[in-house]
């Protein structure tokens, strides 16, 4: 029988000024139901980005959403509680933005 990964993941792709895929920078993949965003997995060498967490993107009952996490309330879009996101938005985190996507849609 085949082995089937049926953990979930998504990937965010860091976009230039002009929302266009920043072609020196690698997509970014993660796994799981939970993940953490900060300076450390998003853009090391950005100090506009928490080293602490900024964000998490949560995965239940088969959505993706975004919790902002960040003491400054700088994780775009401005939200207080978890909100739904799918593939194609952009999140602002610091002064970049990453292009969310998930295998499969």
């Amino acid at each position: 029988l085949p082995v089937f990964d049926l953990e979930p993941k998504f990937s965010l792709t860091i976009l230039n000024d002009t929302n266009e895929v920043d072609p020196a920078k690698k997509i970014l993949e993660f796994k799981g139901p939970m993940n953490a965003l900060n300076r450390a997995n998003l853009d090391p060498d950005n100090l506009t980005i928490t080293s602490k967490v900024q964000a998490e993107i949560n995965y239940a009952n088969g959505e993706w959403f975004l919790k902002n996490k960040s003491q400054l309330g700088t994780t775009f879009i401005l939200v207080d509680k978890p909100m739904k996101i799918s593939r194609g938005d952009i999140i602002v985190l610091g002064n970049k933005r990453f292009l969310f996507d998930e295998p499969g849609t």
